[in-house]
C-alpha cells in the first residue's frame, strides 16, 4: 500500500472580520507585526512575498492564487530545512465569515516521503501553531507574543553539554 502524502490542515477563529484577517496575512507592515521581522508584498497573482524572520532565516514565495479576503494560495520553499530537498511546498489560507468572527483554514502541502521530512513537517506544523496563535493575540488584543517568550523556554544544546560537564568536574 502506497502511504499517502502529508498534508497539514489546522483551523482557527478570530473575533475580526475576514478582510482584517486577510490584510494581517498580505499587508507587509501587517505582517511584522505579528510573524515576521520584515516583509515586501507584491500583492497579485504571480507576485511575490518575501518573508525575513532573520538575517540568516528568510524567503521569497510566489502569490498563486488570490481571492481577497477569502483565499490566499503561495509557494513555500523548503531551504533544504532538515535535509529535505530544495523545492516548494504550498499553503493554502481560506477565509470564511462567521458573524463578527473569521474562521481561517491554513492547508500545507506537497511534503515529502522520508526521515527528513517527517522533521520538515513537525517543525512548520508547530511554527504554524506558534505564529497563528499569536495572529489571535494581536488581532483581538494588540499583543505580540513574539518578544514575551520566556528564556526558560528556549533550550541551547551546547549550553547544555557545558552546564554537565562543569558538574562532572565538581
Amino acid at each position: 500500500m502506497t502511504p499517502k502524502p502529508r498534508k497539514k490542515i489546522q483551523r482557527y477563529i478570530y473575533k475580526a472580520r475576514p478582510e482584517k484577517v486577510f490584510k494581517a496575512l498580505t499587508d507587509a507592515k501587517e505582517l511584522t507585526r505579528w510573524f515576521l521581522k520584515d516583509a515586501q508584498v507584491q500583492l497579485k497573482k504571480g507576485g511575490k512575498m518575501k518573508f525575513v524572520w532573520s538575517p540568516k532565516d528568510k524567503h521569497e514565495n510566489k502569490i498563486l492564487e488570490l481571492v481577497p479576503n477569502k483565499r490566499l494560495k503561495i509557494s513555500w520553499p523548503t531551504m533544504g530545512w532538515g535535509g529535505t530537498p530544495k523545492v516548494n511546498t504550498y499553503v493554502t489560507f481560506s477565509l470564511t465569515p462567521r458573524g463578527k468572527y473569521t474562521l481561517l483554514q491554513i492547508e500545507h502541502t506537497g511534503f515529502g516521503m522520508g526521515e527528513e521530512w517527517v522533521m520538515y513537517y513537525a517543525g512548520t506544523y508547530s511554527g504554524w501553531t506558534y505564529y497563528l496563535l499569536n495572529l489571535k493575540s494581536w488581532l483581538e488584543h494588540g499583543i505580540d507574543l513574539r518578544d514575551k517568550i520566556s528564556e526558560t523556554v528556549i533550550v541551547d544544546n551546547d549550553s547544555k553539554k557545558k552546564d554537565k560537564r562543569s558538574k562532572q568536574k565538581n
